[in-house]
Parts: structure tokens; C-alpha cells; sequence
């Protein structure tokens, strides 16, 4: 009898571990909320009651926050501001949870002179303004600048300055060679969904007036922190980009590689280029607001 007790227990351990193993590698059922910094984190947390978040676990140092929301298991995080950051952290998580969908709460640069400080973009597609290679001048060819041969098939004809862009190649599961890519496609349902639950929220810009929610736009990110007009104008010239940040491309690319449905929410803190130096930390908690907001509706769907 008690070899029988032993055998029971072993299978219903047995059971219990590989409905735990499913519910981690199985099919993907995560929601992931994303942020870059605290303040835009706590602005997600803020519209999540608070008590559906039962536990935090740490993996290389990073805390994810899970829990369950309107019937949705979510993981909630910081990437650390920086596209490496957004990269390493991102895809820690995807090594981690099952994610089905991931939405990014934000704030950005504006390049779209329709959008002032509070209004939001929610790009189809984002890109890296920052990658590609830099060359010393020339006057002897064509160009102006020194290239060398193996460089001239992945350049663009535009550039700024000694810089010229060039696509990004990316590997992964299913592929057999790096599929290059001048943008990252967000899930083009998710994108609707987004400007869908901004209707009726009542969002206000630093104007006083309706925030615009500007759906289907160009997202652009690169390592610097940007306010320079003139690469403000080229950005928004080559690529018709509306929003710079610091971290939404990689996390793009990480959800193509990792092929989950991602959309990214980013609220105008600044202007680029604008003439006040403080405007990023006098707006920057409305923007982070406006942005919670939105992806707190988005969750409050019932259509994820």
C-alpha cells in the first residue's frame, strides 16, 4: 500500500509539473507591458488594479511583474533606456514567458509638425536612423565621400553628411539567410486596436486640446538622445518618421525575430529641435501619462 501511495504521488508530481512546463513553453498566452524607465512603468502600473500583480521574478537582474488582468496572464517590465538595453532585455523575456502579444508604453521626440507635446503616435512600422557607415570626404568621386567597394550595394543615395543608411539584416527561427529590412512591421490588427481604444478617453495634449492619436505612422530610434534639428529634418525627409526615441526599434526587431504581435505607444514629451532645453522634463510626466492611458484601454478591449 504504501509502494501504491508512493507511485500516486510520483505521477500526480509528474502532472503537475508538465502542466507548469506547458503553461511557461506552450502556446503563447502572455500579454507583455512594456516601459522604458520608471516613470513610463509606473504610469502602466497605475491603471492596472493592484492587486493583480502576485509576484515578481528576477531573471539577470531584471524584475518582471506578473500577474492577470480582465482575464489576460501579463508580464510587466523595464527595458532600461538605450536600443541595447531594449534588445538584452526584451528578448530575456521572450527566453523567459510565452508572449503573445507585447505593447510599449512611451514617450519620444515629435518630428510630425501636426503633433505638439501630449498628442501620440502609434507607428506601423519602425526603423534605425543610426545605422549604416560613415565615411570621410572625397572629392575624386561621385559621391563626395570615400566608400569602400564592398559598401556601395548596401547604401542609399541619401545621406547626412559623411552618413549613409543602410538596411538592417536579421536572422531567425525558419529562416535560412539574414532577411534584410529597412523597417520593422508592428501587427497591423494591434496598431487599429490601439487607435480603436483611444476614441472617448479623453486624452489632453500640453495645448489644452484633444490629444491626436496619430495611427499608422513612422517610428524612428537611435542611441543618442536627439534634439538636433537639421538630423530632425533629414529623419523626417528620408523616412517621413514622426516620433525618435531611444528604444522602440530594437524592441521591434526582437518581436519580428521572435515572431510575436507587438505595437508601440509613444507620447510627444518634446519637440525636436525646439528652443527650450527643460521641455523634455516639464512635459515628460503628462506624456508618460497620455501613453499609460492608452495602453491601459487597449487592455480594457476585451479584444486581445
Amino acid at each position: 500500500m504504501r509502494y501504491l501511495k508512493h507511485i500516486v504521488m510520483v505521477l500526480l508530481l509528474s502532472q503537475l509539473l508538465a502542466c507548469a512546463a506547458l503553461e511557461q513553453g506552450g502556446e503563447p498566452h502572455y500579454i507583455a507591458l512594456v516601459a522604458a524607465y520608471q516613470g513610463e512603468f509606473d504610469n502602466i502600473l497605475a491603471g492596472l488594479d493592484g492587486e493583480v500583480i502576485d509576484r515578481v521574478e528576477t531573471h539577470n537582474g531584471v524584475e518582471f511583474h506578473i500577474g492577470r488582468v480582465h482575464g489576460q496572464d501579463i508580464v510587466v517590465f523595464k527595458t532600461g533606456i538605450g536600443l541595447t538595453n531594449a534588445a538584452m532585455t526584451t528578448q530575456l523575456a521572450f527566453d523567459h514567458y510565452p508572449i503573445r502579444h507585447l505593447l510599449f508604453s512611451g514617450v519620444a521626440g515629435g518630428l510630425d509638425p501636426s503633433l505638439h507635446k501630449g498628442d501620440l503616435s502609434v507607428p506601423l512600422k519602425w526603423h534605425y536612423y543610426e545605422y549604416g557607415g560613415r565615411f570621410s570626404r572625397d572629392a575624386g568621386t561621385s559621391e563626395g565621400y570615400r566608400i569602400p567597394p564592398f559598401m556601395r550595394a548596401r547604401i542609399s543615395a541619401v545621406h547626412y553628411g559623411g552618413f549613409f543608411p543602410y538596411a538592417m539584416r536579421t536572422l531567425r527561427e525558419g529562416e535560412t539567410q539574414p532577411v534584410e529590412q529597412d523597417f520593422y512591421l508592428m501587427d497591423a490588427d494591434l496598431v487599429a486596436l490601439v487607435g480603436d481604444s483611444a476614441e472617448g478617453l479623453g486624452l489632453v495634449n500640453a495645448e489644452g486640446a484633444s490629444a491626436k492619436v496619430l495611427v499608422g505612422s513612422v517610428g524612428t530610434s537611435g542611441m543618442a538622445f536627439n534634439d538636433d534639428a537639421d538630423l530632425a529634418a533629414f529623419i523626417r525627409d528620408t523616412w517621413g518618421s514622426a516620433s525618435v526615441d531611444m528604444e522602440s526599434a530594437a524592441i521591434a526587431q526582437v518581436c519580428w525575430a521572435n515572431r510575436a504581435s507587438c505595437a508601440q505607444i509613444r507620447a510627444i514629451s518634446d519637440v525636436v529641435g525646439n528652443d527650450n532645453p527643460n521641455e523634455f522634463y516639464e512635459f515628460k510626466a503628462a506624456a508618460e501619462m497620455n501613453a499609460g492611458k492608452l495602453l491601459n484601454a487597449v487592455l480594457a478591449s476585451g479584444r486581445l
